[in-house]
């Protein structure tokens, strides 16, 4: 199903493009029109396009933009390249690590917004950072305040009903701006939480335990964040702030009976704790119409606290795990455009690192000794960069980059070692129009991964049995990427891109023997990873189905390593072969409604350790969720919504050998699964 429907919409790509825009047809429309600015094609967006879709807020206007796909960046990366999402507000990135990108463009009203732009390949004194694409939202000059509070709750079927609260506020004046938001959660993570059955059998299949599994995973979260903003002349300065406590409390219950009739329990219960805040100071300098400086701090913190116990027919296991990570940065950066059709971007970024790592295991109270149990980690790493890009003609944009890291590592405690890691990274970008409606955009970078931290400090999975063991001898798993993507607009609201990637990757990391006996994270040498994707934005007011319009995503994914072990060609793990989605969107105007459908596949993902296959699932029966936006009238929405419709299961497997793969015999296999529960939701925003 999913190949004849990828077929049929590649196989209609030729005939979308006999069909001209409306806008080229009715200049008075309101889709959105193709600007030109500095010879580079910028798509613009005003709040009129979005208003079938009765939005109260940015973010939904940002992901109702045509081939768009909106990425709120990775706020685990270390260091702030590649962190900050693929927005742009009035030019600016916001720092997203001081403050979640979701809440900052929450606090923008629909009211406020301008218009957005949908940056191709790149726009004179846009740092766009190496993407091909970013949003950039312009917000409306002037006085503007925006104050909204909204409050929703969940209703489960075999759990107590979800609370959830939040006020967001933003006060933007001709030189100080204001902006804030509150939150509080009481919820069930519906990932992990559901009930039901286990069974375990030997290698040849003979069963030995089943019975009845449950998990419940419950959530409370208090956090808030900030920001001010001042401007005078040239000059513009933002201090934000953003703290958060997340606690979790974790129950896995398992009631079996073996073989001989004889009944008992296992339980696993884990209480975590983290505790986190970010600060960042940024100013800004428009020295001149062509040349813009910019410079950052930022200081974070987050501490993480967890104890887990286990019980079952062995001896009672604690496991506790203490940590304290902490991060300084300093960045400077600036924008120079010394013709209309070239662009000069530079930075430098100074930052350290450092990470604080306890971990300790008891079994039937005896301490049982685990490498890497303590360790403290420090990093003080220089990341610059130079890029240029250049508009050769009105259909060309070449963008070429040099960068450069270097960083040194310290390991203290249990291990100890310093080390020094350099790499340069190319990256060349092409954007082509070949026609109107049409562009391609060519990708060839040298990708060079961070290394996580706590990969090398040991943890415990009490609920599997294994041991995680720190590795300090990590080394950056490296990528040369190359990148073609296919992009056509059509009826103003439709949008199909083809996405292709290959990667050539050295020093992969996945998990290594240590000690012959427990699993860590480790380079297991070279490979080869190939990504395809497919995004469709399909509107049908063409078709007879006025206001109805139908996104889809897709993702292959497909990966070849030798394995540490066995020696065999597999998949990297974890890695996940497929994954899609399907929106379908109703507009119901003379309701004040919009009605959506949402529809995600089934997963799987793998991990390889040294005498286990482990693999994950969710079935693939679609997790679907249906839900309706009434806007009750001006500034008051309710949203409904049903998840989870076709009570979706999520499953473990576990493979078990009595020696490494590569020479122990199979002697057990255990499957699981939980049926995630159902859940109807009610929201309701009101805007002051």
């Amino acid at each position: 199903m999913r190949g004849g429907l990828a077929a049929g919409l590649i196989c209609s790509f030729g005939a979308l493009g006999e069909v001209p825009l409306r806008a080229q047809e009715d200049p008075e429309s309101q889709a959105p029109v193709p600007l030109a600015r500095g010879g580079s094609s910028v798509i613009s967006y005003p709040p009129e396009f979005f208003a079938e879709y009765q939005p109260t807020m940015a973010l939904e206007m940002i992901t109702r933009i045509p081939g768009f796909t909106y990425d709120r960046g990775d706020t685990s990366i270390r260091g702030l390249a590649g962190t900050g999402g693929n927005i742009l507000i009035d030019g600016q990135r916001p720092s997203t690590k001081a403050q979640n990108l979701d809440d900052i463009l929450r606090r923008i009203p629909v009211a406020g917004v301008e218009r957005i732009e949908l940056i191709r390949g790149g726009a004179p004194g846009i740092d766009m950072r190496g993407q091909t694409m970013v949003a950039n939202i312009i917000r409306r000059a002037g006085a503007t305040t925006s104050l909204a509070a909204e409050f929703m709750t969940k209703f489960y079927t075999n759990a107590l009903p979800a609370r959830i609260a939040r006020v967001e506020g933003s006060r933007k004046g001709r030189r100080l701006s204001l902006e804030g938001v509150l939150h509080w959660r009481e919820d069930r993570d519906q990932t992990i939480s559901g009930i039901g059955r286990i069974s375990r059998r030997d290698g040849n299949g003979r069963l030995n335990d089943w019975g009845r599994f449950e998990a419940d995973w419950d959530r409370f979260i208090v956090g808030g964040n900030g920001a001010a903003e001042y401007r005078e002349g040239p000059n513009f300065i933002r201090f934000s702030l953003n703290g958060e406590r997340d606690r979790q409390d974790r129950r896995d219950m398992t009631e079996l009976t073996n073989a001989g009739g004889s009944e008992f329990r296992e339980t696993v219960a884990a209480d975590v704790a983290t505790d986190r805040g970010v600060a960042s100071i940024e100013y800004e300098r428009e020295v001149s119409s062509r040349l813009t400086l910019r410079a950052l701090a930022l200081e974070s913190r987050e501490r993480d606290r967890v104890l887990t116990r286990s019980t079952g027919t062995g001896p009672e296991q604690i496991s506790r795990e203490r940590s304290l990570a902490g991060e300084s940065i300093l960045r400077a950066s600036g924008t120079f455009v010394p013709l209309p059709t070239l662009t000069i971007d530079g930075r430098i970024e100074r930052t350290f690192n450092s990470l604080d790592a306890e971990s300790s295991l008891t079994r039937g109270g005896v301490s049982v000794p685990l490498p890497s149990a303590t360790v403290h980690v420090e990093e003080r790493r220089i990341d610059a960069e130079g890029a240029a890009r250049w508009q050769i003609w009105s259909r060309l944009t070449a963008e070429a980059a040099i960068g450069y890291e270097r960083s040194t590592i310290g390991v203290d405690g249990d291990a100890r070692q310093s080390r020094s890691l350099q790499f340069l990274k190319p990256r060349l970008n092409l954007t082509i129009e070949p026609a109107m409606g049409w562009e391609v955009r060519l990708r060839t970078e040298r990708i060079v991964s961070q290394l996580d931290f706590d990969d090398f400090a040991t943890t415990a999975g009490l609920d599997t049995g294994t041991v995680n063991a720190g590795n300090p001898d990590l080394t950056p798993e490296q990528a040369w990427l190359f990148e073609a993507t296919v992009e056509r607009r059509f009826w103003d609201r439709g949008a199909i891109t083809l996405t292709a990637s290959h990667s050539d990757l050295s020093d992969v990391i996945d998990l290594i023997p240590i000690e012959d006996r427990f699993d860590a994270p480790g380079n297991i040498g070279n490979g080869t990873r190939q990504e395809a994707k497919l995004a469709v934005s399909l509107p049908l007011d063409r078709l007879g189905a006025t206001g109805t319009l139908i996104r889809l995503n897709a993702n292959w994914r497909r990966s070849r390593v030798a394995d540490p072990v066995t020696g065999e060609r597999r998949r990297i793990s974890l890695q996940r072969p497929f994954q899609g989605d399907i929106t379908i969107i109703k507009d119901l105007p003379r309701l004040r409604s919009v009605i959506t459908a949402d529809f995600y596949t089934g997963f799987s993902e793998t991990s390889y350790r040294i005498n286990e296959i482990r693999t994950v699932a969710a079935n693939s029966d679609p997790l679907a969720k249906i839900y309706w936006d009434w806007t009750v009238k001006p500034g008051l929405s309710l949203r409904f919504m049903f998840e989870n419709i076709g009570f979706r299961s999520r499953s473990r497997k576990r493979e078990l050998y009595d020696g490494p793969r590569s020479s122990g015999r199979l002697v057990s296999v255990e499957r699981r699964n939980a049926v995630m529960d159902p859940f109807f939701l009610v929201r309701l925003r009101k805007t002051l």
